[in-house]
């Protein structure tokens, strides 16, 4: 009988989790030079501990315009490259001009000719992959899962869709290790040489200008997988003396490596709880 892994992360918790243990570091680059900041360090880092907590508890979020615009751009890079478009985002129009998408109640208009450059890196890709693999850790056996965006060769990319970009933006996010060691690790190739974070800075659309142009900046990062596993182990060792201690506040158990109720829907956490 196979025995079955104790905890189970994304890399999109390991990156709140991230968010987390960076904020004093993130207040002083929002806040820091203000002389009446909108929150107090505290505040902020309760902030962040509750955005993690409501994650890891799969609570119902708000439709975000920049979160929406990012998944209808990669549907449409998908749909380019012949996949189909998963719901929610519908393409409302395709011509040689702009192509338009719409989700979650807002409508995206993005010039073809960029779409086409982004689509083009990404010729023959795996699109939406899921991967997994286990990982041991001093703390537990842990399951690293989640699905990545494009994989062509020994090189996978995630890309991002942003307003404002310097190179770095994305050094501390986790998928640049765990989508590499996951498709390592459990055999679905021998060797990734490279992860790339595809950043494509879309214009600010207007009533004048509606269309999106943008320009496209690779990220790229060589990719070691022993010492990937190290940086991985270090974090999920971290992220699980978190939940262990935070067990009261945690109602998702896929976390656990358990199993959810069913119609199981996560209910965020109150922050005075976190002050």
């Amino acid at each position: 009988m196979q025995t079955r892994n104790r905890y189970c992360f994304t890399p999109s918790q390991l990156d709140a989790f991230q968010d987390y243990l960076d904020s004093d570091m993130l207040w002083e680059r929002f806040w820091g030079r203000f002389e009446s900041p909108p929150c107090s360090q505290e505040e902020y880092a309760a902030k962040c501990e509750k955005k993690l907590i409501d994650q890891i508890n799969r609570c119902p979020k708000e439709s975000i315009e920049a979160a929406d615009k990012g998944t209808a751009f990669n549907a449409v890079v998908d749909m380019l490259n012949g996949n189909p478009v998963e719901p929610p985002t519908v393409i409302l129009r395709n011509d040689d001009r702009v192509i338009v998408a719409a989700i979650n109640g807002s409508t995206f208009t993005f010039a073809t000719a960029l779409c086409k450059s982004v689509a083009g890196r990404f010729k023959g890709a795996i699109c939406q992959y899921r991967c997994e693999a286990p990982l041991h850790t001093g703390k537990g056996d842990v399951t690293i899962y989640g699905f990545l965006d494009e994989w062509v060769g020994c090189k996978i990319s995630d890309i991002k869709t942003t307003g404002q970009y310097s190179f770095g933006k994305y050094s501390r996010k986790w998928q640049r290790h765990a989508y590499p060691y996951a498709v390592v690790e459990s055999g679905d190739c021998t060797e990734i040489q490279e992860f790339e974070y595809t950043v494509v800075k879309l214009s600010k659309p207007s009533k004048k200008r509606p269309v999106m142009t943008g320009m496209i900046f690779p990220e790229s990062y060589s990719y070691n997988h022993e010492q990937s596993r190290q940086l991985l182990q270090g974090i999920c060792e971290a992220l699980i003396d978190f939940i262990e201690c935070r067990r009261h506040l945690i109602t998702d158990r896929r976390i656990f490596g358990e199993e959810n109720p069913p119609g199981y829907v996560g209910s965020p956490v109150d922050i005075a709880l976190l002050m």
